[in-house]
This record gives C-alpha cells, structure tokens and sequence, in this order.
C-alpha cells in the first residue's frame, strides 16, 4: 500500500505556496468516495492549509474514473462557480481527472496531475497546448515495490504481508516542474523538499488517519520551517530570499 495522503500533502503544499501569490484558491477533483481517494483529497486539503491556512480549497468527488458526460470540464467548470478564480486545480480521478487538468491548464488554470508524469503523458511532453500550466505531478513509485519483491525473492528472503511504501523508503515523489519553473519555482521546491525530509523524519505528520478510514484528524505541529531560506507572503505574495554567505 502507499501512503497517498503523504504524496498529496506535497502537492497541497506546492499549489499553497502558488496561490499565496494569486487569489488563494485551491479546487481537488477526486474520483469515486473511497478510502484511497479520501486519503488523495484529505492530505491535498491539509497540505494546502499547512503553507496557506486563510486559502479557500473547494473540492469534489465524481462517480466516474472515465469521463463519462465530460464529468472532468464540468467539474472544473462547477469549481470555478464554487471558488470563484480557482488558481491550482488537482486531479486524482483518473481518466475524468486527466481530462479536468487538461481542460484547466488549457483556460489558464494552473494544475497538478498525479500517477505518472502528466507533462510526458496527458501534455505529450509539452507539445500539447497549456504544457506551461502543469505545476507537477504527484507519483507513487509502483516499480518500487515490485523491485523489492523481486529482489527478495531472489535472495530467498520474501516474505507475504503487507507493506506500506512512504516518502520514508523514497517510493513517493513530485515530478519536476518543466514548462512552469517560473511559477513552481526554486523557492517553492527548496521549500517543498524540506517538508518531504519532515514527512520522512516523523517530525510532521499529514494529518490524515491512514489505516482506517481516510478522515481528517489533528495535524502534527512538530514541524519548524527551516532557517535555509526565509519567506516573505501575504495573501497576494510571496518572496523568497536566500540567506547571506558569511565566513568567520
């Protein structure tokens, strides 16, 4: 199993970090009510909340991973009307998802896609128009777990069960920001990787129950931002500035 909750805590603290400088608001589309979806949208929202506590974050599920009926270009069209000037979108719907960060990125929203590296699939390596929108993606690392259980195979040591993969054992990752650097920037990414080195301490927890039932619950506060860069925002801003270099 993989903790999509921690991935998607990543992709909510990147699009918070965004609209801080935009209108502060964050639209998820997730797929069906399901645990592993609840745990997609939950960590988005407590990500979000974690770099931008005041920003709106208007969120759905649908009924369909096909996009049947257009569902994905209505649900971003419905959050629009929710929202009001949504900045970020997220799509964790699969294929109703593909099409609704396609169809935002295309009007000028910018999104996060999850699974694969939508900008080599969904935007075809960037040679399909809003390519420069894509923020990143959110991935968990499926190889990574067949690897292992190879590898301990051969070596006569598997053993059945259940394994959780985590930012702990690398098997989680966002994908780099191609086309849209200009936006999901350095500060941004400094500041990201520094939340992922947390997640994979145990210093900061995402706040959502994994076994369970993917609800909401207390978030870890646990967690200082690092002295490495310091951040300047309001609601419309955002600035970073690398520290001094000093010598004795």
């Amino acid at each position: 199993a993989f903790r999509q909750d921690e991935v998607s805590f990543l992709a909510g603290r990147m699009a918070g970090q965004v609209v801080l400088r935009r209108h502060g608001v964050v639209g998820v589309l997730a797929g069906i009510e399901v645990f592993p979806l609840k745990q997609f949208r939950n960590g988005f929202n407590n990500g979000v909340r974690h770099t931008c506590p005041n920003c709106t974050v208007v969120g759905m599920y649908v009924d369909t991973f096909a996009d049947d009926d257009n569902t994905g270009a209505r649900a971003v069209d419905a959050m629009q009307s929710a929202g009001g000037n949504v900045d970020v979108i997220f799509g964790a719907a699969g294929y109703t998802g593909t099409r609704a960060i396609l169809y935002g990125a295309q009007n000028g929203i910018y999104v996060i896609g999850v699974d694969e590296d939508e900008y080599l699939s969904t935007f075809q390596n960037g040679t399909v128009p809003g390519a420069n929108h894509i923020l990143t993606s959110a991935v968990k690392k499926t190889r990574q777990g067949v690897y292992d259980s190879l590898k301990q195979s051969l070596q006569g040591g598997f053993v059945s069960g259940h394994s959780v993969y985590a930012v702990v054992n690398n098997a989680l990752m966002l994908t780099p920001c191609h086309d849209s650097c200009a936006v999901a920037d350095a500060c941004v990414h400094t500041r990201v990787q520094s939340v992922t080195a947390a997640l994979g301490s145990g210093s900061l927890a995402t706040g959502v129950d994994k076994i369970i039932s993917g609800k909401q619950i207390a978030m870890s506060t646990n967690f200082q931002e690092p002295n490495a860069w310091n951040l300047i925002h309001s609601k419309r801003y955002i600035v970073c500035i690398p520290p001094l270099p000093f010598s004795f």
